[in-house]
């Protein structure tokens, strides 16, 4: 996967700062993304405002 320079860069500096690596906040983000569209699908849509 390419990530752009600048922001792999960006990345990886708040990657430390939570104590993480990059490889590990990547698998965690696309964690969390995964998890909550999962939840979006399984959760009975609401009606849209009229």
């Amino acid at each position: 996967m390419k990530i752009n320079k600048e922001l792999k860069e960006r990345l990886r500096k708040l990657a430390e700062l939570d104590g993480r690596n990059l490889s590990n906040l990547s698998q965690k983000v696309l964690s969390d993304y995964a998890a909550q569209k999962e939840g979006e699908l399984r959760s009975p849509r609401s009606p849209s405002p009229p």
